[in-house]
């Protein structure tokens, strides 16, 4: 019985863990998706402005660029142009554009025009090939055949610069073309960055850097520390890279998904619950079937089910069943002086003396009003019915408390044996119920 209680209890638990489990596992999935897929679509959100961001920056710089290949092709169709016929195409091209700081034409890798020419004059005739800090840029540009950039660098006359520069090449007599100079375009970074309206939206922190490894030149560096949108710019000759993240960082949506998980595990448990109690009412239901309200001891129907199962493991092993009938002396008249609930409190009492007096392998159960049955599996012969005697007489030797202290209760019982004393379970029980009343009649009972 206790194993049985046992089990029941394994088996309630179990079911509200695993339906809880699997209802706030499933919920949890789900809640776990859909915070993915808003973090992702604010991840997307900010992916879209990088893509303008890019786009603009990309476009002012191409922008410039163009100016610069058009001054190019002007060396290169007439290499005897002036400085004020420079100084005309230049400023058609670059006056009212806060971007370019300023341009010049190097003739070898010499300076030879400038624009603006005022503020600049004093550069004509400075050989950059020289200057240590430009010689490597200067270089560059001639050998490459194509459009360089340099920076960030400090300006002399403040602030940050990008330095643009495209080689000039022009007809030789051999019929090719030779190296002549080339033309020089630096870029101030900050009005680019406002020209490209980089930091158009407030939400957001935007960087950008040489991925080449020359470092941040536009925000603050920690935005690539932030697990930041990232797109590369296609800037020629020079890797950048631009990046961006929310103000306030990125929205794990944290106290949304705990929130949501509470509730998760709210309606998981609800309905865990429900489906435990089910399972705690369908034992409920079958205890009713199959055990006594009152003492909870098998029933009537549970003993013959059990008894099918001892007669068919008795037969395979060679073993014996012996079937005791009891019915409890003079029980209606503590029950006609005290009342039935005395009666009953008798009852539980007797139940309880009797299961602690057979092994658990043996099957007590009340079968009527005062009236229980036992079974035992046995080998045959060995003496077992005497010593369930001894047990059963042993119980109630002792008074019991119920319905008052020393109340005695006497028992009248009577035992057969299977297969010795008859074919079927209900022979058998026939015959010890008859044995239980000879014991009565003998002890002077009604019956």
């Amino acid at each position: 019985m206790d194993d049985d209680h046992t089990w029941r209890k394994i088996s309630v638990v179990a079911s509200f863990v695993l339906i809880f489990a699997v209802f706030f596992l499933s919920t949890a999935q789900s809640l776990y998706s859909y915070v993915r897929s808003r973090v992702a679509l604010e991840r997307e959100s900010v992916t879209n402005r990088v893509m303008l961001l890019r786009a603009r920056l990309e476009q002012e710089v191409y922008a410039r660029i163009a100016l610069e290949r058009g001054l190019a092709s002007l060396f290169e169709l007439r290499p005897d142009v002036t400085q004020s016929d420079f100084g005309r195409y230049a400023s058609s091209l670059a006056e009212g554009d806060d971007v370019i700081r300023n341009v010049s034409v190097l003739r070898g890798t010499v300076i030879e025009f400038v624009y603006p020419f005022e503020s600049n004059k004093s550069a004509i005739g400075v050989d950059l090939a020289d200057v240590p800090e430009q010689r490597s840029s200067i270089l560059r540009a001639r050998d490459s055949g194509g459009i360089t950039f340099t920076g960030p660098v400090r300006l002399v006359q403040g602030g940050e610069g990008l330095v643009s520069r495209l080689a000039i090449h022009v007809p030789s007599p051999d019929g090719g073309e030779s190296y002549w100079g080339q033309v020089g375009v630096v870029l101030e970074i900050g009005n680019l960055v406002k020209a490209a309206r980089t930091f158009a939206y407030p939400e957001l922190r935007v960087a950008i850097r040489n991925a080449a490894g020359r470092g941040t030149f536009v925000g603050d560096p920690g935005v690539f520390d932030g697990d930041p949108v990232l797109m590369d710019v296609s800037i020629p000759d020079s890797p950048w890279e631009i990046g961006a993240v929310p103000q306030g960082g990125w929205n794990r949506h944290t106290t949304e998904f705990i929130l949501s998980a509470a509730f998760s595990a709210l309606i998981a448990g609800g309905i865990a619950f429900l489906v435990a109690s089910l399972v705690a009412a369908r034992y409920a239901m079958r205890d009713l079937a199959f055990f006594d309200h009152l003492t909870g001891l098998p029933n009537r129907k549970l003993f013959w089910d059990r008894f099918a199962h001892s007669e068919a493991l008795a037969t395979r092993r060679q073993l014996s069943v012996a079937v005791f009938v009891l019915d409890l002396d003079g029980f209606k008249g503590i029950n006609d002086r005290y009342g039935h609930s005395a009666g009953d409190r008798l009852l539980r009492a007797v139940a309880e003396r009797l299961e602690s007096s057979v092994r658990g392998a043996d099957t007590l159960a009340r079968v009527g009003g005062d009236e229980f049955v036992i079974q035992v599996m046995m080998e045959r012969g060995d003496g077992t019915p005497e010593r369930v005697s001894e047990r059963i007489d042993a119980v109630f030797a002792e008074p019991f408390s119920v319905p008052r202290e020393g109340t005695p209760v006497g028992v009248s019982y009577g035992h057969a044996v299977w297969p010795d004393e008859g074919a079927d379970g209900q022979t058998i029980f026939d015959l010890a119920d008859s044995r239980m009343y000879q014991m009565k009649r003998r002890r002077g009972h009604r019956l």
